[in-house]
């Protein structure tokens, strides 16, 4: 069963009433000047009103989770699996996991591990192509630090492309998450990334170019818990 996310709730009203004017102007259109050809035109804000219920759907999803595991936050394509410092919450280097959403992807951000939220940060920044790596770098993106029921740190980051403007967080500082938890947005495009300190063991099981889901696609796992 799909349904529509809350999140795009704003978007899926005005895109809607904007199709339903566009619509009807056509329609007055095709009446007024008596062309047929004209009525071909109402296929546009259908099209349009379809893409748009098909961006901000939010299908049923049974979370396919572990003790250890971690899932993937956002469905999509693997496009790098390296290491790299990771500043803002780990402050260490870190194994980074990058996943990039295309348009026909869910755009749902997921929670990759249950645990507690201890650190957030919004970071304004350009909007490149977010399939390109450096837009981990200086995309706007959203930084979010996750501390799990053992003590053990992980970062999700998320990030903006270049249509992508709007980066919705939908957690705060202190809240408890479960792993596969709804937890956010990013609209029209875009990248999240996994960030665990190379401290810790990790089993992967994904390659690069690999597509995955949130929620059900387990990135790897940790050797110790």
């Amino acid at each position: 069963m799909i349904f529509l996310t809350l999140f795009g709730i704003k978007e899926i009203i005005l895109g809607t009433l904007f199709n339903g004017v566009l619509f009807l102007i056509v329609l007055y259109l095709t009446h007024k000047f008596k062309r047929r050809g004209i009525k071909f035109f109402t296929a546009v804000p259908i099209f349009l009103e379809l893409f748009l219920l098909f961006f901000f759907r939010d299908p049923v999803r049974h979370i396919n989770y572990e003790n250890g595991d971690i899932l993937s936050a956002c469905d999509g394509f693997v496009t790098d699996i390296d290491t790299v410092a990771e500043p803002y919450y780990l402050k260490t280097k870190a194994l980074r996991i990058s996943v990039f959403m295309t348009m026909f992807d869910v755009h749902l951000t997921r929670s990759p591990v249950p645990g507690k939220v201890a650190f957030i940060k919004h970071n304004n920044g350009a909007h490149i192509n977010a399939g390109r790596a450096q837009s981990a770098q200086v995309n706007e993106n959203n930084v979010i630090g996750i501390k799990m029921d053992n003590g053990m740190p992980l970062t999700l980051k998320q990030i903006a492309g270049v249509m992508a403007r709007k980066i919705v967080c939908a957690v705060h500082d202190g809240d408890v998450l479960k792993a596969g938890e709804k937890i956010g947005m990013i609209k029209f495009g875009s990248r999240t990334e996994v960030y665990i300190p190379d401290t810790i063991p990790v089993e992967l099981y994904v390659r690069v170019g690999q597509h995955v889901k949130a929620g059900k696609t387990k990135l790897g796992r940790f050797l110790c818990r």
